[in-house]
């Protein structure tokens, strides 16, 4: 057997592997089924994030009023378009959160993040809550957003809007 043909049979087993190990990560929802490689894409109805949005009337505040309507589209495109479940927000997300909902720009805020989750007996899918994250406003330019994703560890890093 010749080098060239090794390496392509390794080639060959390292790739099969992956498409085992792949749907492993999908089948325990660690990874989106449609990235890297995307194997698992239809194993599953495709996940329905959402998110859910409280208005704090004081920082201290764990529960607050309910915002009926914002826009998240772009924020869904930096949040949940990931390839790991389990990713919290990030500044470039919470950025585009602002641009978009500019009237929510200086109150302190609670975002709940969901996604949906399929279930097999019986066949259904079920909301699930990933995580949340606090935003608290220091002036109106400048904000701290602090949270947890999956039980993980917390996160919490400062941001600020162009004037």
């Amino acid at each position: 057997m010749s080098i060239q043909q090794l390496v392509l049979l390794a080639l060959f087993a390292v790739h099969t592997g992956w498409i085992g190990f792949h749907l492993t990560l999908v089948e325990d929802e660690r990874i989106n089924p449609w990235k890297l490689g995307g194997y698992g894409m239809y194993t599953r109805p495709q996940a329905s994030p959402f998110y859910e949005v409280e208005v704090l009337a004081d920082p201290a505040d764990e529960e607050g009023e309910w915002v009926d309507e914002f826009d998240d589209w772009a924020f869904y495109d930096q949040t949940m378009r990931t390839t790991f479940h389990c990713e919290p927000f990030n500044i470039a997300a919470m950025k585009q959160f602002f641009d978009e909902n500019g009237a929510l720009v200086g109150k302190d805020l609670k975002i709940y993040a969901l996604t949906t989750k399929f279930e097999r007996d019986p066949i259904r899918l079920e909301p699930v809550y990933v995580g949340a994250a606090k935003v608290i406003w220091q002036d109106l330019q400048r904000y701290t957003v602090s949270g947890s994703f999956c039980g993980d560890e917390e996160f919490r890093f400062e941001g600020a809007i162009a004037a």
